[in-house]
């Protein structure tokens, strides 16, 4: 398991603890109280850097012991020798590695590292799905992480735990307007759907581009070819309605002129005309 104890922990004043390197179960349990008790008092001073090395060394050491008992359980369920304090031990290591997961969880976020904190504090809840300082954390972690909703639900699961903590309760409702402001402005981001209903002589295919440039092509050659063929047709028709005219004067004054003729030769030869 990754320690994140920094390469400069040999300098520092806690040198002693952190280099440590315990063989047996009760002097690693000694030093992980070492340790928590250093953490603290790191924390209370505001030395977060070192607070965070601290934790995660008893991580460490506790993981171990977490890894031993687990190993030796399933040997003892093998020969039948498992017993409830064996059960009961293992079950308060998970406490405690909650507690130092939670504790870690502070550091990092103090040290504005928000992934790592969030991560710690999720870790904590798994430990010890019913210590509400886990809960608490994990809230912190998820403002941090600007994720509204996600904190309210783990300041929820908290104030469920602990519903007479008064400043729990208070974390919770803040939590609640922030998650409802976010809600409201993600709403309004969003674009709304065109509800309009177009007119029913409107082409609902979904191809109107190609629709388009089709009608405006069948527009330009009627364009360019109806006003040409009308023109030269009728200018045709009235040429013809032209020479039709003329020609129908051309036989009148013929017919005239032979009527006239006609009419000269009968008196010609009528009797007594001279």
């Amino acid at each position: 398991m990754s320690t994140d104890i920094p390469s400069l922990h040999y300098m520092s004043p806690h040198k002693d603890v952190l280099t440590a390197k315990p063989t047996t179960k009760k002097e690693k349990l000694i030093l992980i109280e070492e340790l928590k008790s250093r953490g603290k008092y790191s924390v209370a001073s505001q030395n977060y850097p070192d607070a965070q090395a601290l934790y995660s060394k008893a991580i460490e050491t506790l993981a171990t012991i977490l890894e031993d008992d687990k190993n030796e359980n399933e040997s003892s369920t093998d020969n039948d020798n498992a017993t409830v304090e064996d059960t009961f031990t293992t079950d308060q290591y998970k406490k405690d590695m909650a507690v130092l997961y939670s504790n870690r969880s502070l550091c990092y976020l103090k040290l504005n590292n928000v992934l790592k904190s969030h991560d710690d504090a999720m870790a904590a809840t798994v430990y010890n799905p019913t210590y509400v300082k886990g809960y608490w954390r994990l809230g912190q972690a998820c403002e941090a992480k600007n994720t509204n909703k996600a904190a309210l639900d783990a300041f929820e699961k908290a104030c469920e735990l602990d519903p007479n903590n008064k400043t729990l309760r208070m974390e919770c409702d803040k939590a609640k307007e922030k998650a409802k402001v976010e809600s409201e402005r993600k709403i309004n981001s969003d674009p709304k759907p065109n509800t309009a209903t177009p007119p029913n002589n409107i082409n609902r295919t979904k191809q109107p581009h190609k629709v388009t440039k089709k009608i405006r092509k069948m527009s330009i050659l009627r364009n360019l070819t109806k006003p040409f063929v009308v023109t030269k047709l009728s200018t045709e028709k009235k040429h013809h309605i032209f020479i039709m005219n003329k020609q129908k004067k051309k036989n009148a004054s013929l017919v005239i002129l032979l009527q006239n003729i006609l009419i000269f030769l009968l008196d010609l030869c009528r009797p007594g005309m001279k």
